[in-house]
């Protein structure tokens, strides 16, 4: 259960993320992704519950969707669906 709400999770915020990074630029995505992990990594290391952990988990995963989609997006910029496909692709 908790590993399918850890990916619906995800699948749904990687969408607003990606979003975000459009919207405000690829790098202040990444920094306030990076900025939500740190801190609920920082939290959950002094919480002791398991719903703390549980909510600790939403938190990162919520910031990670910063990240990711972030990265991606900047890497394919400026490659058309031949390249990306290419590139993805590609094992050299």
């Amino acid at each position: 259960m908790l590993a399918a709400v850890n990916g619906a999770l995800y699948a749904l915020m990687a969408w607003q993320g990606g979003k975000f990074a459009q919207r405000f630029g690829y790098f202040l995505a990444l920094k306030t992704g990076f900025v939500i992990m740190v801190a609920a990594l920082a939290i959950g290391s002094q919480v002791h519950s398991a719903a703390g952990h549980i909510l600790v988990m939403a938190v990162t995963v919520i910031g990670m969707c910063f990240t990711w989609p972030t990265l991606r997006s900047a890497g394919e910029r400026g490659e058309n669906r031949t390249g990306v496909q290419r590139m993805v692709g590609s094992t050299t």
